[in-house]
């Protein structure tokens, strides 16, 4: 149903927007009913035994197939090589629209547990399809964020990968945030690479606030993984990264901090 399109160039034309027409509000609810029959089988299939990481491959599979199909939406990849790794990884990506999570799961295909904060686990229907995916869900006011940290090192030691947005909210214009320590210091306890991946355009096709999905080519870009560094801080991991998306993005880098003296 939708087109990936690996390449290497840097430079592709802007997207041109169209106006919401009938098409988009049939994609709209076709992507709907997908994502409701794949919370349901997800659902119905938990609840007949049967493997969990499997049930959760499927969902992903089908979120990302179906999803990205009937929203009319094509992917245009940079670096597509970065995306398989041996063993356990973090893949981290700028968060830009609701249909992140379905990029991503065309994207990644199998084995891959996403972050997501708390306040979705109580979602209609979407609440159960990410339950059933394996979603560590996190309460980002609480103070103890050990279970957290222990689900996550039980993913990574289990050969599966994991998947977080360190900006941990979005903007309206789709401006980066400042990135967050967490992911960095999971990829340095657990010592296993950060893979960054960049999304460009999600907002094109569902910008925030929006009702209805317009067809797009959504632009990614995924960069070369970055290895955990004993001699390293975590701080300084997070700023290289972060650093690496505002130029690929075209957006200003945020100033560092000096000490006085």
């Amino acid at each position: 149903m939708n087109t990936l399109v690996m390449r290497n160039e840097k430079n592709t034309p802007a997207l041109q927007r169209s106006l919401p027409d009938l098409e988009s509000v049939l994609r709209t609810a076709l992507t709907g009913q997908a994502v409701a029959a794949t919370s349901l089988l997800g659902t119905l299939a938990a609840r007949f035994g049967g493997s969990s990481r499997s049930n959760a491959n499927r969902i992903t599979q089908l979120l990302g197939d179906l999803g990205c199909g009937f929203a009319g939406l094509e992917l245009d990849i940079d670096g597509p090589e970065f995306l398989r790794q041996r063993g356990p990884v973090i893949y981290v990506f700028n968060h830009q629209s609701l249909l992140d999570a379905m990029i991503l799961a065309r994207l990644l295909r199998r084995d891959v547990v996403p972050f997501c904060k708390q306040e979705m686990a109580g979602k209609p229907l979407l609440g159960a399809l990410l339950a059933n995916a394996g979603t560590i869900f996190v309460d980002r006011d609480a103070a103890d964020q050990s279970a957290v940290l222990q689900a996550a090192q039980a993913v990574l030691a289990d050969g599966r990968s994991l998947v977080i947005a360190p900006e941990g909210t979005r903007s309206a214009s789709g401006a980066l945030q400042p990135f967050r320590h967490g992911a960095f210091f999971l990829a340095k306890k657990a010592r296993v690479p950060i893979v960054p991946i960049v999304l460009h355009n999600v907002h094109d096709a569902l910008p925030k606030g929006g009702l209805l999905l317009r067809p797009a080519t959504v632009r990614v870009s995924v960069l070369p993984p970055v290895a955990h560094d004993a001699e390293r801080n975590v701080r300084g991991l997070c700023t290289q990264v972060e650093g690496a998306y505002r130029s690929r993005l075209g957006q200003p880098q945020r100033p560092q901090l000096t000490s006085a003296g």
